[in-house]
């Protein structure tokens, strides 16, 4: 492949990525269209080989793709840019950004150093009408920050304390927030947000934001929050309401003039009681006259008295926001909590963005990025893990965990359960396990038989168990649910990594002698049909994907024409089956193709990483179409089928499962461009 980053002058081309997304030859703009820009800008960025159907189908989705791509490559060459050869298959980009030489860049001025760095990363390419170029446009400017954070961090370290804090105010006011948690960009919160912040100028909302602890979660709802023009006030949770409200009217004194701060220090004073100190609250409220979201951390400690201060304030007449921040297991108690105070269409649920591949690789080591996907199977999309992971040299050799991440999953589990550890002999069984067997078991460690019942009916309406089915379906359609078959179903821990800190609550003998118990079965779908592969070199890396769980341990990644699955667990637990159904198009048969790469596997036969579900024609139902397969090896498969759907099975504790460069056409126009799938 050969490529032109420089004139026949010997001008260097470089292309600017903070501020404004610019291609520059000696400093001067080069006139390129923002399409152009944007597909150099993801080359550069991704550094990786790009098939040119994807590009394609990242930049013009609705139509006409392979077209538009050749005649902006075209203007790219004229401005002495190319990414390949004409006929070639692939794009690549070796492009220099500004970033690049600003990181390398070590002046010994600093103020001319950080003169350089420019505003928020990859301006001007944004397009509301394409969701998965948004997408990446989001996971992109979070990488970059990371970036540009790191390097800003390893500077200011050498500097004099007091010639830190000065810079990190300077930086403060560009928008470089140092200490910041490197997470998800707001947009999608803030598509989430923005109705209930329209709802809350006539009358007080409610929104309960749910996310692992120490994610991040906070942050980003406070940053999206002064996105939109309100003044987020974050406090945590604590059981007397006279300790919440002065917390609440202290961080609110920051943000009043000097005589309402005067009417707060009163308030703080006041020894009337809670309910008045409530009334003059919201009166102070009123006076303020600017929105104010009350951000309310480890909600899941509300108790009678608290929650019902809380159920008081949504009946204010002030515009304001009662955000409630808590985890997965912890939602239900914070509902029954506010009970009937949050009215119908009083009260919304929004979930933290999961952690992306490019944000994980964003905090490793250039030679390191190939790890990022393993990081975030076995970190299950939790920052505090997946941070632990990046500093391991050996991401493959599973280690024990740190105490400070037991710490963060007890508090997890205690936010659901006041005494999880009741929990730990079942987190050493083989699983699925029948509930019978779990009833046995806790009762043999001493619990009554009402006791254990109730600790499976609270640990399942918490969310730390579930019931696991022999196989379920879902979609790569987001807004099709997953869907479980019928059956008497046993049961698992929904994480892991809760599973392996509870498991280690045990002493050796007590782990050893429970795992001896045998794991429940669960059936594989057959019989299946040998189906033939041809070898096929690795295609474009899949990290800037959009995440998505689909339940019962496995994530899905999913790029333009391909994915990945993942899940973590124990070699010698079983896996439910998934079904991931891709919608065929609407036409009597239809050609199908793609690659695929199982990276990750165990040896027992009761795992089944990879087969295809589908009917050809002539045949009277679906098949089980099963290639032979190595492990880290690429195939290429293809065929002909019927009816309104193609699956990809897969069932695996421990799997990394990729597929890539899928298509499928009418067969009657096999040569036609590629539908996308649903």
């Amino acid at each position: 492949m050969t490529t032109t980053n420089a004139d026949p002058g010997g001008e260097p081309l470089l292309l600017r990525v903070l501020g404004p997304v610019q291609l520059l030859r000696g400093g001067e703009r080069l006139a390129v269209s923002r399409k152009g820009l944007t597909l150099l800008a993801y080359l550069t960025l991704e550094g990786q080989a790009l098939h040119r159907e994807t590009a394609a189908a990242l930049l013009w989705p609705h139509s006409s793709g392979l077209q538009n791509l050749r005649v902006e490559l075209s203007a790219l060459r004229r401005v002495g840019v190319s990414l390949g050869p004409a006929r070639a298959a692939t794009l690549q980009s070796p492009l220099s950004t500004d970033l690049d030489l600003w990181e390398e860049d070590q002046d010994p001025d600093l103020d001319r150093w950080l003169s350089a760095l420019g505003p928020a990363p990859l301006s001007g390419l944004d397009d509301p009408a394409h969701p998965a170029l948004a997408a990446w446009l989001a996971r992109g400017r979070a990488a970059l920050g990371a970036r540009v954070r790191r390097a800003l961090r390893r500077r200011l370290d050498r500097e004099p304390p007091a010639r830190a804090e000065d810079a990190r105010r300077r930086l403060s006011t560009q928008g470089w927030h140092l200490d910041e948690l490197p997470g998800p960009a707001p947009t999608a919160l803030a598509a989430t947000l923005a109705p209930v912040l329209a709802r809350a100028q006539g009358e007080v909302q409610a929104l309960l934001y749910t996310g692992r602890a120490a994610s991040g979660r906070g942050e980003l709802l406070s940053a999206a929050l002064r996105a939109a023009g309100w003044h987020p006030v974050g406090v945590t949770v604590v059981p007397s309401v006279a300790h919440l409200l002065a917390s609440l009217v202290l961080q609110l004194r920051r943000h009043l003039s000097p005589v309402l701060q005067a009417e707060a220090d009163a308030l703080l004073a006041s020894s009337a009681g809670a309910e008045r100190d409530l009334v003059a609250l919201s009166g102070l409220l009123r006076h303020l006259g600017q929105p104010v979201a009350f951000v309310l951390r480890g909600a899941e400690g509300l108790n009678e008295d608290t929650a019902r201060a809380l159920g008081f304030m949504l009946n204010w007449p002030a515009t304001l926001l009662l955000a409630l921040i808590t985890t997965p297991q912890g939602e239900g108690r914070v509902r029954a909590h506010l009970g009937t105070a949050a009215a119908p269409g009083r009260l919304t649920t929004a979930e933290h963005p999961p952690l992306t591949p490019a944000e994980v690789a964003a905090l490793l080591p250039p030679g390191r990025a190939h790890d990022a996907v393993e990081i975030l199977r076995q970190s299950e999309g939790w920052w505090p893990a997946a941070r632990a992971l990046a500093a391991t040299p050996d991401v493959a050799v599973r280690r024990r965990l740190d105490p400070a991440l037991r710490t963060l999953l007890a508090t997890e589990l205690r936010a659901a359960l006041s005494d999880p550890d009741r929990l730990a002999p079942l987190a050493a069984l083989p699983a699925p396990f029948a509930q019978a067997q779990a009833l046995d078991v806790l009762t043999q460690e001493g619990a009554t038989v009402p006791e254990a019942e109730a600790t499976l009916r609270a640990a399942l309406r918490s969310g730390i168990l579930e019931r696991v089915p022999a196989s379920f379906q879902a979609a790569l359609a987001p807004d099709r649910p997953v869907r479980p078959l019928d059956g008497e179903q046993p049961l698992a821990f929904v994480s892991e990594l809760q599973r392996a800190m509870l498991a280690g609550v045990l002493d050796a003998s007590a782990r050893t002698r429970l795992r001896t118990w045998a794991p429940q079965p669960l059936t594989r779908t057959g019989p299946v049909q040998p189906w033939p592969a041809q070898a096929l070199a690795a295609p474009t890396s899949l990290l800037g994907a959009e995440v998505r769980a689909l339940g019962f341990g496995y994530r899905l990644l999913q790029a333009a024409h391909g994915f990945t699955l993942l899940r973590c667990g124990l070699p010698e637990h079983h896996a439910p089956e998934l079904a991931l159904q891709v919608g065929a198009p609407p036409a009597p048969r239809w050609h199908w193709q793609l690659a695929a790469c199982v990276a990750r596997r165990d040896a027992p036969a009761h795992h089944r990483p990879f087969a295809l579900r589908l009917q050809r024609p002539g045949q009277p139902a679906p098949e089980v179409l099963l290639p032979a397969l190595e492990v880290g090896r690429w195939v290429q498969l293809s065929g002909t089928g019927q009816g309104p759907v193609l699956e990809v099975l897969c069932a695996g504790a421990n799997v990394v499962l990729h597929v890539a460069n899928l298509t499928l056409r009418p067969e009657a126009d096999a040569a036609g461009p590629p539908v996308a799938p649903a």
